[in-house]
Formats: structure tokens, sequence, C-alpha cells
């Protein structure tokens, strides 16, 4: 029997799936866009790749950059807001990750 994936329950999953299906784009659009290979985006939509700085850069790269301009935000400001939403995201998947470890430890 496998475990869940500690980061099913962190959002990124659901978070990352629904911003690139808002933008009708498939796994592999996704991952040229955001400069990453088809199997990081995949690994990361099924909840086994952690979300890693770099993979979080390369999202929020993709997604401010097809993000229509509003209230007056230039692109940088897109940028840093996905930056800063997905970080948040991961750590959550990190610190997820981490409990369900020391759980399993402590339950051997």
């Amino acid at each position: 029997m496998t475990s869940p994936s500690p980061f099913s329950d962190s959002g990124i999953i659901r978070f990352v799936r629904h911003q690139r299906e808002l933008r009708g784009w498939n796994l592999t659009r996704t991952a040229v866009e955001a400069n990453l290979t088809q199997a990081e985006v995949s690994r990361l939509e099924s909840g086994t790749r952690k979300p890693t700085m770099r993979v979080c850069l390369g999202l929020a790269e993709a997604f401010s950059a097809s993000d229509k301009p509003e209230y007056g935000m230039d692109r940088l400001e897109r940028f840093e807001d996905w930056v800063t939403l997905l970080v948040i995201l991961g750590q959550r998947a990190r610190t997820a990750s981490r409990r369900m470890r020391e759980a399993a430890q402590a339950d051997a």
C-alpha cells in the first residue's frame, strides 16, 4: 500500500492544475512556458515531486507572463506576486512532508 502524497493536501497540486487548465494549457505547454520538463510538471501535479524554488520560479514566470494586466500592476509586480504565492504553497508542502516523516518515525 502506498502512502498518500503530502503535497496533495498542501493545495499546490490543485492550484497549479487549476492555473494550467484556466489557460487551456496541457502539460507540455506548461513545461515549455515554465522552462521545465513535462515530467517535472507531471510529477508536481501527481504529488511525487517537491515544489522546489526553481520549479516555483518557472511557474511564476509562465503564469505572470500569461496574466492579463489588472489593477495597474506591471509584469514584474505580477511575477513577484506569483513567486510569493507559489513559494508559500511550496513551504506548506515541505512542512506537510516533514510532519508525515516525523509521524511515521514516531509510530515506528
